[in-house]
């Protein structure tokens, strides 16, 4: 009962338009999230082919650290 009364008065108290504002920013946040993610995943690709690279480069050399003579 007691919720409920405080309820009404918020909602006597709160102008229509707050709602739509917390709409909105509820909405930018969830925009914002999904971009982060997108580059987040676009890091770690760019990372993953670095790497990639990297040990490709590594196998080609021995352990001395001179290159292998590759015959074809």
């Amino acid at each position: 009962m007691a919720h409920m009364a405080v309820m009404q008065t918020l909602s006597k108290k709160v102008t229509p338009s707050m709602p739509q504002k917390k709409e909105d920013i509820w909405r930018e946040l969830v925009n914002e999230v999904k971009l982060l993610e997108q580059k987040a995943c676009r890091y770690g690709i760019h990372l993953e082919t670095l790497l990639k690279v990297r040990s490709q480069k590594e196998r080609g050399v021995k352990a001395g650290g001179k290159k292998e003579k590759k015959y074809i």
